[in-house]
């Protein structure tokens, strides 16, 4: 028998292919014959394939939950949409923006004079609101950017 490294286990494991041993190979698998072997591959590949078919069953049904667009927002300016919530900075009216938890008249009056924001963090930059009233509103609003026109060419 030859000399193995790694103790008894392996080196069983790793002696050369002996009729003696019955149907088990050199590294003790069982050795079937051709056709044992092809019914037996023929049953696992059949399951895998259940399997297989099974999993994008599933995958299929999340997707096309998935691909149903969202209905786009209100065009309606300063409104919230359902989607979201979120009130837009940029074209909320005064009573809109006194609706939000502390904003008063003074507030909402600032935000509407310091328009437009290209981002809702722009309100404790430019210093319209303090931070401890920002972060009691930040979930509620967005700024989206303001479409200009682009002037006519002549």
């Amino acid at each position: 028998m030859p000399r193995v490294s790694g103790g008894p286990r392996l080196a069983k494991a790793a002696r050369p292919f002996d009729p003696a041993q019955g149907r088990r190979g050199a590294f003790g698998y069982l050795l079937w014959g051709k056709e044992e072997g092809m019914k037996s591959i023929e049953r696992k590949l059949m399951a895998q394939i259940a399997v297989l078919i099974f999993a994008l069953s599933l995958v299929n049904g999340f997707t096309a939950r998935a691909a149903v667009p969202a209905k786009p927002a209100t065009a309606a300016s300063g409104q919230m949409s359902k989607a979201d919530d979120k009130l837009d900075i940029n074209t909320a009216t005064k009573d809109q923006l006194k609706a939000l938890p502390g904003i008063g008249d003074a507030y909402a009056q600032k935000i509407i004079d310091g328009r437009p924001y290209r981002a809702k963090n722009q309100l404790v930059q430019k210093k319209i609101i303090p931070q401890a009233t920002y972060d009691k509103i930040k979930d509620q609003i967005i700024a989206h950017q303001v479409k200009t026109p682009a002037p006519a060419s002549k």
